[in-house]
């Protein structure tokens, strides 16, 4: 009965953000999914030629992490849809849902460390930061942009070797997509330590510094980890 009721309200839910209903559904829906909504049926969300649509359902498809995997077939496209937002939330859903069987669609999401907006650049900073590294050597064999895939390789090889000295000399390269990949590199040497990634970055331009002031805001701390 509860999950009949569930579904009743969700699909409801779908429908008015599908009208064009902009009043921050996403949540209650998100509630939905939490009762027994199946995840399945927010995927005209994604499909909808109605951008407000759009955006609430990619935000919850990103809030869903490994959830929203069945959905990363409609999420893909998105990765080039005209709203930065939207473009932003879809990388952050696939780094989020992506195993390492979706290593085509893990590669579209790290190409966009190149967009035209910060914001997603700064997704694709974390996900390359974030991915395993099984996941990412695969996901690297599958890039359209052999520039990209290239810096890749090197990120895996100067974790392998962990010198986090010559990878910050990087952080200050003329090249905006060296820089960021540098910092990608220093986040996943430093993992269990992200203060550490501030050291030494006063000559790196603004977008570095902030990337790296939010990643070490958001990283857990020691204490802040359930010990069991």
């Amino acid at each position: 009965m509860g999950e009949h009721a569930s579904e009743s309200a969700g699909d409801a839910l779908v429908a008015q953000i599908l009208a064009g209903d902009e009043t921050g559904l996403a949540m209650e829906l998100w509630a939905e999914v939490s009762r027994g909504y199946p995840v399945e049926r927010i995927a005209p969300l994604l499909k909808s030629d109605l951008e407000s649509a759009v955006k609430e359902g990619i935000w919850l498809a990103a809030e869903l992490r490994a959830r929203s995997r069945t959905l990363l077939g409609d999420i893909a496209p998105l990765l080039s849809h005209a709203s930065p937002s939207v473009r932003g939330y879809a990388v952050e859903a696939i780094a989020g849902a992506a195993t390492i069987d979706d290593s085509e669609i893990l590669a579209r999401a790290a190409e966009r460390i190149t967009d035209a907006h910060t914001g997603v650049r700064a997704e694709a900073v974390r996900l390359l930061a974030s991915q395993p590294e099984e996941q990412l050597a695969s996901a690297q064999q599958q890039m359209r942009d052999s520039a990209i895939g290239s810096w890749v390789a090197r990120l895996l090889r100067d974790v392998r070797t962990g010198d986090a000295a010559s990878v910050r000399l990087r952080l200050g390269s003329k090249d905006r997509t060296e820089r960021l990949f540098a910092l990608a590199t220093l986040m996943r040497i430093m993992q269990g330590r992200p203060e550490t990634v501030l050291i030494d970055i006063t000559d790196a331009d603004t977008e570095v510094q902030r990337l790296a002031r939010s990643y070490v805001r958001d990283s857990p701390r020691k204490h802040d980890v359930d010990p069991t």
